[in-house]
């Protein structure tokens, strides 16, 4: 077995998971769906049987400060991988599991957006999306949207490198909550929707896979999202939800308005499909790793869940 590793990927999986796993595993480089503004690669990852007419898809990384869960999702995966011939959820075995179904996995949509927040202008090597952040920062200051210096406002950076809010980039409700009309940190719709490589990529990923389960990471709060005003898929989401939430507690939201978001967008598609949003943490982001025991803790069998819910239904 062949596994292509990215190299912006916040956690590998270890080489044991990956050389002694008999699991069916296969990473999709981006030829197949695009390359983010500053070349990285974005890459899916296809665990199980790939041609199963059951799949769901777990993705995380969409907003840059969150860098947390990409770490989060490849833990869930080594997991998976070092446990596919022993390892079990309620009676079913992983291996049962992943032989009727493919688990679609798109662990850091947003690699460019992450870089930035974690290195700062170290993390990309543009002088012209240099010049973007830059700008991003002026226009940010004069309009007083940050009174941050200007390190601490790119360590706060949410957006991609070209200053777009990647989770109001979708069609469905577009430009509804746009907090400024000039690319930023964070609230930039872009000019258009679908207008990012990293929002066309992940679109691509969801109509290809069509998957009937979603599990959306984003930080913070410890609440969950499932629903919307407009969803056409209430009725399904609200028994997901409500087993999704008796695994991990975290407090259930209300209904919002569409403003453009992934979650939008699926609720208003042809596929009916159950999704929940899962915030991780409960401290202003980038939270330091001192939170992530007990993330863990609270989503170490999120994958298998969604696994279970998807097979049984």
């Amino acid at each position: 077995m062949q596994i292509r590793l990215w190299q912006e990927s916040p956690q590998p999986c270890s080489p044991t998971a990956l050389m002694y796993s008999s699991c069916p595993v296969r990473w999709i480089p981006s030829p197949e769906y695009g390359y983010v503004a500053q070349g990285r690669n974005l890459y899916e990852l296809i665990l199980g049987n790939s041609s199963a007419p059951k799949s769901i898809l777990i993705h995380a990384g969409i907003h840059a400060r969150e860098y947390i869960n990409p770490y989060l999702i490849m833990e869930q995966l080594e997991q998976m991988l070092e446990c596919y011939e022993c390892g079990s959820f309620h009676g079913r075995g992983y291996r049962e599991l992943l032989d009727g179904m493919a688990v679609h996995i798109v662990p850091m949509v947003n690699p460019d957006g992450i870089a930035v927040s974690q290195f700062g202008e170290g993390g990309l090597r543009s002088p012209e999306l240099v010049q973007v952040l830059q700008a991003c920062y002026a226009y940010d200051t004069a309009s007083g949207r940050t009174k941050s210096s200007y390190a601490g406002y790119l360590a706060r950076w949410k957006a991609n490198a070209r200053g777009t809010d990647l989770n109001k980039n979708f069609v469905t409700g577009f430009g509804s909550d746009a907090k400024t009309l000039l690319p930023s940190y964070a609230g930039y719709p872009g000019a258009a929707p679908f207008t990012e490589p990293e929002t066309l990529s992940l679109g691509a990923v969801t109509l290809l896979c069509r998957p009937s389960v979603i599990i959306n990471y984003h930080s913070m709060g410890e609440v969950a999202y499932w629903d919307t005003r407009e969803s056409l898929y209430t009725g399904i989401n609200t028994e997901f939800s409500s087993y999704m939430l008796s695994l991990v507690p975290y407090k259930r939201m209300g209904s919002g308005t569409a403003s453009g978001s992934y979650l939008d967008w699926i609720y208003s598609g042809d596929n009916p499909v159950c999704s929940i949003t899962f915030e991780t943490g409960n401290a202003e982001c980038p939270f330091t790793f001192e939170q992530y025991p007990k993330i863990w803790l609270q989503h170490s069998l999120v994958m298998q869940a969604a696994m279970e819910y998807a097979y049984i239904h």
